[in-house]
């Protein structure tokens, strides 16, 4: 390529942000740009489940809520584990409309009686978030993926009897809701029998029981 194609060039405007290869990158690193990207795929799909409600019985639009609408939240724990309150609050009402839709209920509809009456193994925006950080975290745990964290370990790859594992101290306040940190709290809470699963399998549908029983919490 001839270099005089761009002699006309006398500089590169400087960007915030910019998408590379389908991810947002911020110029500071920042996660924003990812939430937002992720608000804005659920809430297109929010809009098309509107749509479909009125031609599709339930089972299918759950199926389509599942693979388009949930997927995102529990596929992203490294990101929405440091996401803000109001982040977590906007996704929270997306996914309200969304199972609404599914449901075929009235807008007015209580989040509570929704999530108690029939949504009864689908958790909440914080529930899923909490899910899938400690099922990150027990995969590291059990040798499954590698990770810069790194937990105590027998000879067998398993930590001994579900010990409690060190939460990562940093000095910076975003860093405290992230999986090394907070994740390791909220893992750490969870009952032994869970912690002591020997395979991922056993630890999620023990989890999933164990956070469906106190939902209330992340509503």
């Amino acid at each position: 390529i001839s270099i005089s194609k761009f002699s006309s060039v006398t500089g590169i405007e400087r960007a915030s942000d910019h998408i590379y290869l389908g991810i947002p990158i911020h110029n500071h690193f920042s996660i924003n740009p990812r939430i937002i990207q992720l608000t804005a795929k659920i809430s297109r799909m929010v809009g098309i489940l509107s749509r479909l409600k009125w031609n599709l019985p339930s089972d299918v639009l759950l199926s389509i809520y599942f693979a388009h609408v949930h997927s995102h939240l529990s596929d992203t724990p490294q990101i929405l584990s440091v996401a803000t309150d109001n982040e977590i609050n906007s996704l929270q009402v997306l996914q309200n409309r969304a199972l609404k839709h599914v449901f075929k209920l009235s807008p007015r509809c209580p989040t509570v009686q929704l999530f108690r009456d029939y949504t009864k193994t689908i958790l909440p925006v914080r529930g899923v978030i909490r899910f899938s950080s400690c099922s990150f975290i027990h995969k590291i745990v059990l040798g499954i993926i590698n990770s810069d964290l790194k937990f105590p370990t027998s000879q067998k790859g398993l930590r001994n009897d579900g010990d409690l594992i060190p939460a990562v101290s940093h000095r910076s306040q975003p860093f405290t809701k992230s999986i090394a940190h907070q994740g390791a709290i909220h893992y750490n809470q969870i009952p032994v029998e869970i912690r002591k699963a020997s395979s991922i399998d056993s630890f999620k549908s023990q989890l999933k029981i164990h956070l469906l029983s106190s939902i209330d919490k992340f509503l």
